[in-house]
């Protein structure tokens, strides 16, 4: 995702709406996309350190999150030196998600990330095909 182009969540947004996916992803930035996204759209998010709060990029993100507060399941990483594990883990605790703690930092290496998966892979699949 180009984060300079202009209007990338207004992008991200279109693509969603087209493509229908049962479930969106998305870590740091891509992270806080899909949670904008999910609110809109109703649809599960799986985040990975996602960048609550935000301050870089001018992104056209929405005022406010939407009306919806799909199913989400987060994986934080306590060492993460870019977004603060602590800050992510009690926004998301306010939405009722299903919170990771692990020992990573702000980039999630593949085992963690697989694990997760793996923890996580029937309640995404019971989430899905029971909407």
């Amino acid at each position: 995702m180009n984060y300079k182009s202009g209007e990338p969540y207004k992008l991200a947004l279109e693509n969603v709406k087209k493509f229908k996916p049962d479930i969106l992803v998305g870590s740091s930035l891509g992270g806080l996309t899909a949670r904008y996204l999910s609110s809109y759209l109703d649809i599960p998010v799986v985040l990975l350190n996602p960048a609550f709060p935000y301050k870089g990029y001018n992104m056209d993100f929405p005022d406010r999150f939407g009306e919806f507060i799909p199913k989400a399941w987060v994986l934080l990483g306590e060492k993460d030196k870019t977004v603060d594990f602590r800050h992510n883990k009690k926004e998301m605790e306010g939405y009722g998600a299903c919170i990771s703690v692990n020992h990573h930092g702000h980039r999630t290496p593949k085992d963690i990330f697989k694990a997760f998966l793996e923890s996580i892979h029937n309640d995404i699949q019971v989430e899905i095909y029971t909407r």
